[in-house]
């Protein structure tokens, strides 16, 4: 059934939702806005994409479910299952939309990871600082306020994954690298570490210090990767795991680390000895 929602001005300058149209051909931006009307109070949706087509393109001939993957791929759509039944969610919805009081309550069950919240998700929920993307539970008392603290929970994590491109594509800006399977890579680096917990502001930072001081260290690396395996196989997480050409001498550590000074100390003093030990044969 066909609901009455909100679009803002700024939803036709959006210009990931342009260059996604761009990209593959088809009408995102409508398919978007109309799966808004479809969408229940909760911003979820049955995943039918033939039952889809009727209720928002009718006319077009597109095969919807190339739509939903690729609103799915750049994080606009999340995708779930439960009970063998698969359901979509706007992970955008709470801050574009006001919802009427008297519209019917959600009958869709929410994502599992609203009943499967860990203990250590759960702590840092608690724990989390201004920047982060989870929030604080719900207030309340008995099965009521755990019900609605799970689902605060669930919902940030599902946000998470949705501002996960726009992280990525800042990350690479500022870089200044480009390409389709990078993007798609760092989108999935950054949704993982977003849904772990970790603060937008900090994974940025982290992301394009540890690049940066990769570039720089090139010439003493035995063997280098391209920014697509840089990323996508976790190399920027710790620069004492990649290969020295001098054995490990430089223990600096990016990212989500400190940088140690002691460790390439050791290693110079370490050489010297060796040197002189030879001089002695």
């Amino acid at each position: 059934m066909a609901r009455i929602r909100t679009i803002k001005p700024d939803f036709f300058k959006h210009e990931d939702l342009f260059d996604l149209e761009q990209e593959t051909g088809l009408p995102v931006r409508i398919a978007f806005a109309g799966l808004w009307t479809v969408a229940d109070r909760d911003g979820r949706f049955e995943w039918k994409p033939r039952t889809l087509t009727t209720d928002v393109l009718p006319h077009d001939p597109v095969d919807f479910a190339q739509v939903l993957q690729a609103l799915e791929t750049r994080g606009f759509l999340n995708t779930y299952e439960v009970d063998g039944r698969r359901y979509g969610v706007i992970p955008s919805w709470d801050r574009h939309q006001v919802i009427n009081n008297r519209e019917s309550q959600s009958v869709l069950p929410p994502p599992p990871q609203l009943d499967n919240a860990s203990a250590t998700c759960e702590s840092r929920v608690q724990d989390a600082d201004e920047d982060s993307l989870v929030h604080a539970p719900a207030e309340g008392k008995g099965r009521e306020g755990e019900r609605k603290g799970r689902e605060q929970r669930g919902r940030a994590r599902v946000d998470a994954a949705g501002l996960a491109p726009g992280l990525a594509r800042e990350v690479l800006d500022d870089l200044r690298l480009s390409g389709d399977d990078l993007l798609r890579t760092l989108t999935d680096v950054c949704k993982l570490e977003l849904q772990a917990g970790a603060a937008p502001k900090k994974l940025r930072e982290a992301l394009i210090k540890s690049f940066r001081h990769f570039n720089q260290a090139r010439p003493r690396l035995q063997i280098t990767w391209g920014p697509t395996r840089f990323f996508g196989e976790g190399h920027w997480r710790d620069a004492t795991l990649w290969p020295w050409k001098d054995g490990g001498s430089s223990q600096v550590t990016v990212g989500l680390y400190r940088q140690s000074d002691v460790a390439e100390e050791e290693a110079r003093a370490k050489a010297e000895r060796r040197r002189e030990e030879l001089e002695l044969l």
